[in-house]
């Protein structure tokens, strides 16, 4: 299999990005009549990286349809295992992670990304929720923020899991919005210097599963935050 724990040239996929974005804006607002709310919010001026929550298939091409600049994907490596989805995963920006592998590779792989031109999207909860509510979310990206402190964006995709969730079927009669919150300075989230790691790791978290929840409807939020 080829490499695909690192994303290619940005150069490269700007050849395409319009027409991939044509392509997702007839879907997402043609069909499911999607609404943004909070781009003024995003400050273009700044690398940074994307925080959502995750119950749908639709999610990753959502969160490139509300944000309109080049955006990396971290995905979980045995997606990439399946032919044609690894190229076209790949060629939209996708890069691997291996789950329960202790492979970090993933945080100088996001690095690389930021440091090449493209924005960084992250799903904190590790996977897709079942019934849309938001999981707790996983210390990976408080691994990345540690080592590497960007900005980061938290964003609310509202009603995916109704419109396509995990084993569900399609419903195209589901109207889907997302809400983009404000973006969270290294400042806001670096914990103090006398922590250990673990703590420093744990506060982090907290703050963006709070800011991530805070975003979502009544009815997708967590029951237990970290």
């Amino acid at each position: 299999m080829s490499n695909y724990n690192k994303v290619f040239s940005v150069k490269i996929y700007r050849l395409y990005y319009w027409f991939q974005r044509v392509l997702v804006w007839l879907i997402y607002r043609g069909i499911f009549g999607c609404t943004i709310e909070g781009q003024e919010n995003i400050d273009f001026s700044q690398t940074f990286i994307i925080l959502s929550n995750h119950c749908s298939h639709m999610d990753p091409p959502l969160v490139g349809y509300a944000i309109p600049k080049p955006i990396a994907y971290m995905a979980k490596y045995d997606l990439f295992k399946i032919p044609l989805l690894n190229k076209l995963m790949h060629w939209s920006g996708a890069y691997a992670v291996s789950r329960g592998h202790n492979d970090i590779s993933f945080i100088d792989n996001t690095k690389y990304a930021l440091e090449n031109g493209w924005l960084a999207a992250i799903f904190p909860e590790g996977g897709r929720s079942y019934d849309g509510k938001m999981m707790p979310v996983k210390s990976g990206v408080a691994r990345i923020l540690l080592s590497n402190p960007v900005p980061f964006l938290p964003i609310a995709l509202i009603n995916t899991n109704n419109a396509w969730g995990k084993n569900k079927k399609v419903n195209f009669s589901t109207k889907i919005k997302v809400k983009i919150g404000k973006m969270v300075y290294p400042q806001e989230y670096l914990p103090n210097e006398n922590l250990v790691e673990n703590e420093k790791l744990e506060y982090i978290k907290s703050i963006y599963s709070h800011k991530l929840n805070d975003l979502l409807p009544d009815e997708q939020k967590s029951a237990v935050l970290n």
